[in-house]
Parts: C-alpha cells; sequence; structure tokens
C-alpha cells in the first residue's frame, strides 16, 4: 500500500479506467512514483530509504522504465524488490483494464520470462526460490504465523480501502462540491478539505482560512531582503490535503507549477516556492468552498 500513495495525484477516472490508456493518461500514470516520493519524503526524514524504493519501483532492469530511466545496479536494491512484488500483486489481482487474475503458476512465468529486461535477475531468482524455504526451529516457525497473520491483516485492509474510495467518491460525487475543479484535489483530498473547515463561513477571508490551515508563512527576515518560513501553527489535516494538490500541481503541466518555477526565478529556494504554491490553492479552495455554499 505505502508504494503508491503517488496516485492521490492521479484523477480517478484514470485509475479506474475500463481499457487502455491513451498516451495523455499514461502521462499522468507514469508521474506517480515521483509524486509518491515527494510526498513520503515531506513526511518524515526516517521515510527517505522508502521514499526512494517508491521513485525506483517502476524503473526496469534494461533502463526503459520511469520516472528516471535508471537501469541494471544503479536501481536502488529496495526498488528492484518492490518492481517484482508490485507487479506479482497485480498480475493475481483483478484490475479495472483487466478483470481476470493470472494464476499463481502464469504469474511466475511472467516474472522469469521478463527477468533481465523488465526485473533484476537476482531478485527474480530469489522470488523463485521462496517456495522452498522452510523455517528449521520454533523461532522460524513462530516468524513465519506473525508473517502470515501480517498479510492477512494487510489483505484485509487493502479490501477496505478499496471499498472505502468507493464510498468517499460516491460521497463527493453527492456533495456536488466545486473544489474538486482545483487542480491536485480529488475525492480524498476533497473529504480532508470539506471535513475539516467545516463551516467555510466562519473565514470572513482567504487569509483567515490562510491562517488556519497553516499556509500564512511567518516572516523571518534578517536582512532587507524578505524571507519567510514554515507555519507550524493550524491544522496539519488541511494543511498536508493542500500539500498533496502542490504536488500534484508541479508535477504536472499547469499553471500551479508554473506559479511554483516563476517563484524559484525569483530567487525562493524550493521550499519557499512550494509554501507561495500552497497560499495560492488555499485561496483557490477558500474561493470554491464559498462558491458551494451559494448553489
Amino acid at each position: 500500500m505505502l508504494h503508491d500513495p503517488g496516485k492521490l495525484a492521479v484523477p480517478a477516472e484514470i485509475l479506474t479506467k475500463q481499457g487502455p490508456l491513451n498516451s495523455d493518461e499514461w502521462a499522468e500514470v507514469h508521474r506517480h512514483p515521483s509524486v509518491g516520493s515527494d510526498l513520503l519524503r515531506t513526511i518524515s526524514p526516517g521515510l527517505d530509504p522508502v521514499a526512494a524504493a517508491v521513485r525506483a519501483h517502476h524503473e526496469r532492469w534494461d533502463g526503459r522504465g520511469y520516472p528516471d530511466g535508471l537501469a541494471g545496479a544503479n536501481i536502488p536494491l529496495a526498488g528492484r524488490i518492490v518492481a517484482v512484488a508490485d507487479v506479482y500483486d497485480a498480475l493475481t489481482h483483478p484490475r479495472s483494464y483487466r478483470p481476470n487474475a493470472y494464476t499463481l503458476t502464469a504469474a511466475v512465468e511472467y516474472l522469469t520470462t521478463n527477468a533481465g529486461s523488465h526485473f533484476a535477475p537476482d531478485v527474480i531468482e530469489a522470488f523463485g526460490r521462496m517456495p522452498e524455504l522452510r523455517p528449521h526451529d520454533q523461532v522460524g516457525i513462530e516468524r513465519k504465523r506473525i508473517a502470515a497473520e501480517f498479510l492477512d491483516e494487510v489483505r484485509r485492509i487493502d479490501r477496505a480501502l478499496v471499498e472505502l474510495h468507493g464510498r468517499i467518491d460516491d460521497a463527493v460525487k453527492a456533495a456536488r462540491t466545486s473544489v474538486t475543479d482545483v487542480f491536485g484535489v480529488g475525492p480524498i483530498v476533497a473529504c480532508y478539505l470539506i471535513g475539516y473547515s467545516g463551516d467555510v463561513h466562519r473565514f470572513p477571508s482567504a487569509g483567515h482560512y490562510a491562517r488556519y490551515n497553516a499556509t500564512a508563512p511567518i516572516e523571518a527576515s534578517t536582512g532587507p531582503k524578505k524571507r519567510h518560513r514554515l507555519n507550524p501553527n493550524g491544522n496539519r489535516q488541511l494543511n498536508h490535503a493542500i500539500h498533496i494538490a502542490a504536488l500534484g500541481q508541479i508535477s504536472h503541466d499547469t499553471p500551479g507549477r508554473a506559479y511554483y518555477l516563476a517563484k524559484q526565478t525569483e530567487g525562493k529556494s524550493r521550499k519557499e516556492a512550494m509554501r507561495c504554491l500552497k497560499r495560492r490553492i488555499s485561496v483557490a479552495v477558500h474561493r470554491q468552498l464559498r462558491a458551494d455554499t451559494t448553489t
């Protein structure tokens, strides 16, 4: 589940499309590893190794993958491992574009056939030996039992998430909110924005709303040049939702990305430019939430 947080920035209609994607839709999908990696890095520096694996899990051994076109041993080991696990999971479960799952034998055959082109040969070799592994003592038996229980729980949560995403999508459609018109705001982010904002009329201006969601920066100038720093206060859940929308915007050819790059050209750091973009998105969200109350 943790390897695909970047799909929060991919439109739901693409993720659930029945049938093959066109070139523009594939371009949207191809951005999700970098978006997911950036998102994890903003949560905690301790997630940097996980973020590296997330960014690399769609790279190919032959260098024809994305987003960086890495090849061979240049692909982080964790990314090579996640790539095999991700494809195996995708093949053995139904998908919107492929309702019939592969049999376990067919999935293993697919992975083996593509060793050395798509997948790292050593990872495929290790994967093929997994059925032969058996615990040799009581400690090993207990570890295997705990791992099996953990996997069962992960599968249960995964099924629950699929159902929950469906309910969230239906709820957002029923609400007829226009906040999803803001690029980067999908159904899940919209739920965060609507739920944590509450009655938007308690914020008489976009500035009041920005202070509440902590996108209003704090001035930290030490000289003639004005600088601002992160505002650690405010509603962090709202701030996080706006951050996801911002990552979606800078990962696509959008006015938001142009604004973000322009701020860097003016001399702002990447973090400062991101804070500027988040404030801009906050203004747009406030505007749309207020418009929803008049329709």
